[in-house]
This record gives C-alpha cells, structure tokens and sequence, in this order.
C-alpha cells in the first residue's frame, strides 16, 4: 500500500474512532439513566411490598408545625405521638425532596410500620432483586440501610459488601418516612460491557463499514480528479506537436509485427503498442483510442 494511501486511511480511522467513542459515549449514559430511573422504581416496589408484609396496628398521629403549615414552604419539624408519648423530629429540606413519596400520609405511614418492626437491609434487598428482575434488569444489587433512632444515634446495616459497592455503582439514594429517619443506598453491579455490549458490537461494525466506504470513495474520487487534467493534457500535446512538425516519419523498431516505433524527429519517438509518447527522453502515457488515431496517421504518411 502506497504511503498516502496509508495516510488517508489512518485519517479516516481516526475521525471515525472520535465519532464512535462519542456515540458510544452519548449511548451509556443514556442507558445508565434508565438503568437508575427503573432500579429506584423498582425499589419503591419492594417498600410498598414490606409495607403490605407488616400488620400496622394501634393508634398513631402526626402534626407539622402549624405555622409552616399555613405556608407553602417545607415544615422544619413534625412529631409523632403513640401510646410512648410525643417524638419531634427536624426535617431536612434536601431530604425530604429524597423521599420515595411526596404523600404525607403514607410516609408518616412508613415511619410508624417501619419504626415497630425494624427495616432489614438483607430482607429488603432480596424483594428489591425480585423487582429488578420483572423489570429485565439481571444485575447483583446491594443495600445500605441507616437508621435514626429516638436518641438520635445512626444505626447503619449493610447486604453482603463488596468491591464493586462505590459511588460508581450508585444507582439512588432514597429516604423513607415523613421525618426522613430511614436512608437507602442502592448500588447495583454494572460495567460499559454489562449495560451496552449489543451496541458496542453493532456500533463497531458499523465503524468498519464506513471507515472501508469512505476509504474507497475517497481513492475513486482521487483517481477521477487525476485522469482528467492528465486526458487533456496528453491530447492538447499530440496535436499540438504531431501536425507542426510534419517531417520525414521512419519506422525505427518493428518486431514480428507487434511492437511498432515512429521517430517524429529528433526529440521525439511514439511507441504505439507502449501507448507512450517520449519527447527529450521523458514518458507520457497517451490513451489507447488516440495511439490508434496516430498510429493510423503515421501509416498512412508513410504510404
């Protein structure tokens, strides 16, 4: 393979390496903010089933603060009261738009189930997986669960941990109950390959073929730009020279009648099965259909 052509080649290969490593690029990420809309769908499932699991019984209230109440803005503080007595609790306006749900009643509802019977990381992520999979997503997952408790202390559990649990596999980050006491951190185990490997290999293919296309097209488009000038060039000289000088023409090479050779003059000799024309000592190509006209020329001066 001829050096420009080599270079030509590497050029296309480059500029298409750029537009697939961004169309890539543009596909993951798409991909992964589905991967995360559906896995935090899906875990809003699995609080919904452990909350039908558990039998909420007694009596139990919740109040906002009255003046916050009135306004449009978020409450600083809610309490509970049940049968050990009233619980305020500070409400964190980042948290609270966190929140699997904006209802009030079903989160003072999640606090009150999940405060009497305790959220179990390993138990909930098992019901989580449940749900990822009805929704065609067969990743390892895992939880960290933390919670408040009345004194204020953070109990944290987490599933079976592993390398892959870090902030590159988060997939949400969620709060459950009115005073927001519960924190969920879901991860999930996914890579590049993991979550785009069907586009990659069409994606490629895709780069292959193009690459090839635009390759070829460009050394047809090539060839054409240069046959024409170098056309026109030939047939201006041939006419140009052949007609002027019109000296004695002398066959100086004819062997078993194939290879023919007319000496125009002293500067210039046609062989006209070559289909070259050289003139002081330098080639040029001519096209075949005009070596014949010449040729046909030559034979009949000579006659």
């Amino acid at each position: 393979m001829r050096p420009k052509r080599i270079i030509l080649l590497f050029v296309i290969a480059c500029v298409g390496g750029v537009i697939f490593f961004f169309v890539c690029k543009y596909t993951y990420d798409f991909k992964v903010v589905k991967l995360k809309e559906k896995a935090r769908n899906a875990f809003i499932g699995a609080v919904d089933q452990e909350l039908r699991n558990r039998s909420v019984d007694g009596d139990c209230s919740f109040n906002l603060d009255a003046k916050a109440a009135m306004s449009a803005e978020i409450p600083d503080s809610v309490y509970f009261e049940d049968e050990t007595g009233k619980r305020w609790y500070r409400l964190d306006p980042k948290k609270n738009r966190m929140n699997i749900t904006n209802n009030s009643t079903l989160r003072a509802l999640h606090s009150f189930a999940f405060g009497k019977k305790e959220l179990l990381a390993d138990s909930l992520n098992a019901v989580w997986n449940e749900q990822l999979r009805k929704s065609n997503i067969f990743l390892e997952s895992a939880l960290c669960v933390s919670l408040i408790n009345i004194d204020g202390s953070i109990k944290s559990q987490n599933t079976c941990w592993n390398e892959w649990c870090n902030s590159s596999n988060l997939v949400f980050t969620s709060y459950i109950g009115y005073a927001c006491e519960i924190e969920i951190i879901g991860y999930l185990c996914y890579s590049v390959w993991s979550i785009m490997y069907k586009e990659i290999f069409l994606y490629l293919l895709l780069y292959i073929v193009l690459v090839y296309g635009f390759y070829k097209s460009f050394i047809v488009l090539r060839r054409k730009l240069y046959s024409l000038p170098n056309k026109e060039i030939i047939e201006i000289e041939v006419i140009k020279e052949v007609p002027v000088e019109v000296p004695v023409i002398k066959v100086v090479q004819n062997i078993d009648a194939t290879i023919h050779s007319y000496k125009l003059n002293e500067r210039s000799i046609f062989y006209s099965e070559r289909n070259i024309l050289v003139v002081d000592g330098v080639e040029k190509k001519i096209q075949p259909q005009t070596c014949r006209i010449l040729e046909l020329f030559f034979r009949r001066k000579r006659s």
